[in-house]
């Protein structure tokens, strides 16, 4: 998906009030420079989400026992980025081989720049990694809303004057399936994990994260009914649900597709390839709930497929 931004380039921000598609944020520059601090993004439903700004986060619907990723401590959530939540890594195509650039993880330099942008409202939250050296921007931007749950908006700016040519994996780590209690999973993490399930379906991108059972001690029959889901758009290549990808594609190769994963934590990763002129914008998203009943995946199925 090919666009414009109105946000300004990293190397000109500076503290205080901007406007971002018609709306109100607060811009924090080199937030990477700071001690790391919690946020809370409210919404006009029963979303609720905890950002690092580090860029992990938790969030889930109603109560910590419906949470999308680990419902944990913010001392836990400033050490987990790139471990719970987004994860993104780019190889730039360079005469004599590829550079990798991985946002908001990478130790900084003075040559990259950390901002972070907040809705005056308190309903989105907006990350972005300046890199001058090789002239591009990322940007993620979480917001929430029905029907559809979580949205992570991505997108990645040429402001060189060159055209680049680049690959890339962008996702979620550490998805929770649904029916899983903080109690349960912080206490017995790895045995929960031999419960969950992660699975591609035959429509569109849609991913659908279960237990095979509810996680009992007990001889007798305990389904588990309701499921996490994640689904994409705008950005063409390949989905696979494996979270060893992102190791793979830092160490060189491209992630084959992988639409079945059983026993270990849940994953969401595009990856592709990716040509983008001077100028211009490549923007996708990201969207996940959770404690969908199999009449709600049906319906989103429909939705997708329409």
């Amino acid at each position: 998906m090919t666009g414009t931004t109105t946000l300004p380039i990293g190397s000109e921000v500076t503290e205080g009030f901007v406007e971002i598609d018609g709306e109100g944020f607060y811009l924090i520059p080199d937030v990477d420079r700071m001690a790391p601090f919690l946020m809370s993004i409210v919404s006009d439903s029963d979303h609720w989400m905890f950002v690092s700004s580090r860029g992990a986060l938790t969030a889930g619907r109603g109560s910590a026992a419906s949470a999308l990723f680990p419902y944990e401590t913010d001392d836990r959530l400033h050490h987990a980025a790139g471990v719970t939540g987004p994860v993104t890594a780019i190889r730039r195509m360079v005469a004599d081989g590829t550079e990798l650039w991985r946002p908001f993880r990478d130790a900084a330099r003075s040559e990259v720049r950390r901002n972070l942008y907040k809705s005056v409202v308190g309903n989105q939250v907006l990350f972005e990694e300046a890199n001058a050296t090789v002239g591009l921007t990322f940007r993620f931007r979480w917001s929430s809303g029905e029907p559809f749950g979580f949205v992570r908006t991505a997108s990645i700016t040429n402001t060189g004057v060159h055209p680049v040519r680049l690959e890339l994996i962008d996702g979620l780590l550490n998805l929770m399936p649904y029916g899983l209690t903080p109690v349960l999973y912080s206490q017995m993490s790895n045995l929960t994990n031999a419960y969950k399930r992660s699975e591609m379906t035959d429509v569109g991108r849609l991913a659908v994260y279960t237990l095979e059972s509810r996680v009992v001690d007990r001889p007798e029959p305990a389904e588990s009914l309701r499921a996490s889901v994640v689904w994409s758009t705008g950005l063409d290549g390949t989905v696979t649900l494996s979270p060893d990808a992102v190791a793979e594609f830092e160490a060189g190769d491209m992630p084959e597709p992988v639409g079945l994963v059983t026993g270990r934590p849940g994953a969401y990763l595009l990856s592709g390839h990716l040509e983008i002129p001077p100028g211009e914008t490549m923007s996708w998203c990201i969207v996940a709930d959770v404690g969908r009943d199999q009449a709600s995946v049906t319906a989103l199925q429909r939705y997708l497929r329409s």
